[in-house]
């Protein structure tokens, strides 16, 4: 935090586009570090679901209807 950060009553300031975002709470978020990873059965089970996913859109699809 810098200085400038903080007003005379000692209170945070929060950025216009921060507050827009986040609203009142802005203050209190704070970045989490994270990672992602897949292995094998992950992939051959995200596979099936998109197949799956993709079967039924293509036939719910509003083009098939008109």
């Amino acid at each position: 935090m810098k200085k400038d950060d903080v007003n005379g009553d000692g209170l945070t300031l929060i950025s216009s586009e921060k507050f827009k975002e986040f609203g009142a709470h802005a203050h209190r978020y704070y970045k989490i570090e994270h990672s992602f990873y897949k292995n094998k059965v992950d992939e051959e089970l995200l596979a099936r679901i998109w197949d799956v996913y993709w079967m039924q859109s293509l036939q719910s699809s509003p083009l098939l209807t008109n």
